[in-house]
């Protein structure tokens, strides 16, 4: 009897260590993902429309993509939410996407660019480009 709850003990105790194991593991895998690149860092959001489809929110976030790869920038993460509410109307729209991005680019003059073509975007409702303090 007292073997069969030493087993047990034993058992129970690595099956406490092994979620410690992986949430230590999960950390670095984060800095690793985030390491700083060179340049000034920011971060985008902008909303889409909801009725669009999966396809076209995605050729949005492309052609934002292209411009700061383009001109030598990189991109960190990118969130896209699901369908919201919005608190008042956008554009005569009730729903939208949040679409978050983090970049960083070494030459400031692209924002001007990025911002022109947000505007114009008609996919694009609303834009808030903010320079984020990450070294």
């Amino acid at each position: 009897m007292e073997v069969e709850e030493e087993r047990q003990e034993e058992t129970v105790g690595e099956a406490q260590e092994e979620p410690q194991a992986e949430a230590q593991e999960e950390p670095q895998a984060e800095a690793q993902e985030e390491q700083p690149a060179p340049g000034r860092h920011y971060e985008l959001i902008y909303l889409v429309d909801a009725n669009l489809e999966r396809e076209s929110i995605d050729a949005t976030a492309d052609r934002v993509k292209s411009l700061v790869e383009e001109s030598g920038g990189t991109f960190g993460k990118t969130r896209v939410t699901d369908p919201r509410p919005l608190a008042f109307p956008v554009v005569k729209r009730t729903h939208g996407v949040y679409i978050v991005v983090d970049f960083a680019l070494e030459d400031s003059q692209v924002i001007p660019r990025l911002e022109r073509m947000l505007v114009l975007d008609d996919q694009i409702s609303r834009h808030m480009i903010m320079r984020t303090d990450k070294s």
